[in-house]
């Protein structure tokens, strides 16, 4: 006994190293630990009531055997779901389940997260009672909260969901809704037809019998106003499971008389019938009636006899499917000091994918991170860049481009609206309206000196551009209520010409047209204003709304 304690001490110290944090919209409230390996974590988010889960809303967390002595170590991630009528993230620990148990031999962490009393896995449509927006908490927030966390393989092919009854529909759904996300789903007696009536009935009767309206989760029940029953189906969805390997799982009930079972299990077949005929290879297992004995004493029925086997049997399938632990390369100097200061692995970067490798000019270093990189010289420091810019940029060349190597962060613009890093001899600029787009040289200079976004240009629609005379270059901008451009040659300079002057010009053939290139920007004269040309000037007259064209 006393050596068993001392051994749980140890491994609870070292696992007291972890600094769990809130984000993602997850606020963390307290952490304690169920056992040696799963750790439990009280949360909120305004996404989820109180009033929709079943006691207090927690994450359980098991964790693989070796985790906390192999710290530079990354594993796979199963998410397990668990079941409606009152279920709750204790389900697959302390409420019959022996998740612990089944994975102890695999290395992988297990995540059981709270799914609501009947929450179905969904945004539900009434919410009159409380919130529940199940699907963007665990795909948009607690995905990216356990990435941000622990040590997990953070991608597709390091992640596998499954669960029980309801939890068995929420792992298919998510799957379907997001197959980026997960390599393996797993159903086990899953709900997989929502236009099953005794499914329906299931779910109706849940809803009301915990407090909700009937329509919460998706909607009326009723034909022809079930839309979003059908929508949401799995059965008709099954094609949307193609990059994902699908494995489902069903017993024939204790005996004849065991509804739901039956039910649940006869919408399993469907959906392996529907998957078969889509040409998606897939494994499914009826378990029968009684189950395998071993080790669980499975009787077929809707129960933790049958659920625990189904895990036993998946797990193994699951995990020759994911990827394998993997170490990271370890990051120093000053890319590492620059990773460290932005949040280390907590940052939008993520854990490193690479070590430092040298650019192909053979003076730059980089690293490349799991949600982008650092790029450092001696002459410029060490920069980060992720995102559209980082996409942009490497496009155009990346070190080797005009722009050079970066010498700012991403920043935000200061109307709030953009966002951009600055190079050594240029920039990227980019909304979510326009895209990333760079602008260099003589133009940059131009659209500086006008006020970068801010002033009458606004942000650049294109990157630089040569001109069809294959003589001047130009970017585009979205200007203020009409586009505006910046146009240079080596004889004329850049120079800004946008709203009516720039739409006339345009008629009047750009630059190949008679006027040529424009040798100034725009500028007052009584009642209007005017550009002017090499061959000419174009003046907007305020009075008439008018342009009109001068030649010499």
């Amino acid at each position: 006994m006393v050596c068993m304690f001392a051994s749980i001490h140890v491994s609870l110290a070292r696992a007291a190293e972890l600094n769990v944090t809130s984000g993602y919209g997850i606020t963390v409230n307290y952490t304690s630990w169920l056992s040696e390996r799963t750790l439990i974590v009280g949360i909120s988010t305004p996404g989820v009531g109180a009033g929709a889960v079943n006691g207090p809303h927690e994450v359980r967390i098991t964790f693989p055997v070796g985790y906390f002595n192999n710290p530079n170590l990354h594993y796979p991630v199963l998410y397990l779901l668990h079941g409606g009528a009152g279920g709750s993230s204790r389900q697959w620990t302390s409420e019959g389940g022996a998740a612990e148990f089944i994975t102890e031999g695999y290395p992988i962490i297990t995540v059981m997260p709270d799914g609501g009393k009947v929450g179905w896995y969904t945004d539900w449509v009434n919410q009159s009672s409380t919130a529940q927006n199940w699907k963007h908490f665990h795909l948009s927030q607690l995905i990216p909260w356990v990435d941000a966390n622990f040590r997990t393989i953070a991608r597709k092919s390091g992640r596998a969901i499954a669960g029980l009854s309801m939890g068995g529909f929420g792992a298919i759904h998510y799957a379907q809704e997001r197959p980026d996300l997960f390599a393996y789903a797993g159903s086990f007696s899953g709900a997989l037809d929502l236009e099953d009536q005794g499914i329906r009935t299931v779910i109706v009767e849940q809803c009301i019998q915990n407090g909700f309206s009937p329509n919460g989760p998706f909607g009326p029940v009723i034909w022809p106003f079930d839309t979003l029953w059908k929508q949401n189906n799995p059965l008709r969805r099954a094609n949307d499971l193609r990059t994902v390997s699908v494995a489902l799982y069903w017993g024939d009930g204790i005996n004849d008389f065991d509804v739901l079972e039956r039910t649940v299990g006869w919408s399993s077949y469907r959906m392996s019938q529907a998957l078969a005929a889509a040409g998606i290879p897939h494994f499914a297992m009826d378990i029968g009636r009684p189950g395998p004995g071993a080790p669980f004493g499975a009787d077929g029925g809707h129960n933790f006899s049958s659920w625990n086997f189904d895990l036993l049997d998946a797990v193994p399938r699951m995990v020759s499917i994911l990827e394998k632990p993997q170490s990271r390369p370890s990051v120093g100097g000053a890319i590492g000091e620059k990773w460290v200061s932005l949040g280390a692995e907590k940052s939008f970067l993520g854990w490193p994918v690479t070590g430092e490798l040298t650019c192909p000019d053979g003076k730059g270093k980089y690293v490349e991170f799991e949600g982008g990189s650092i790029y450092w010289t001696s002459w410029t420091g060490a920069w980060s860049i992720h995102g559209a810019i980082r996409d942009a940029w490497l496009q155009l060349g990346g070190p080797s481009c005009p722009l050079g190597y970066p010498v700012t962060d991403e920043l935000p613009t200061p109307d709030g609206v953009g966002r951009y890093n600055h190079f050594e001899f240029g920039s990227i600029y980019w909304t979510p309206a326009t895209g990333a787009h760079a602008v260099w040289g003589a133009i940059r200079d131009k659209w500086a000196q006008l006020g970068w976004e801010t002033g009458p240009l606004g942000y650049p629609t294109t990157d630089e551009m040569v001109c069809p005379d294959w003589i001047g270059r130009y970017n585009h901008f979205t200007g203020k209520g009409m586009p505006g451009s910046i146009y240079w040659s080596p004889s004329t300079g850049a120079h800004a010409v946008y709203g009516k002057i720039r739409e006339r010009w345009a008629q009047e053939g750009w630059e190949t047209g008679r006027l040529g290139y424009p040798t100034s920007d725009e500028y007052d004269v009584p009642g209007g204003r005017r550009s002017d040309f090499q061959h000419g000037s174009i003046t907007f007259i305020w009075a008439t709304g008018q342009s009109t064209v001068q030649y010499y």
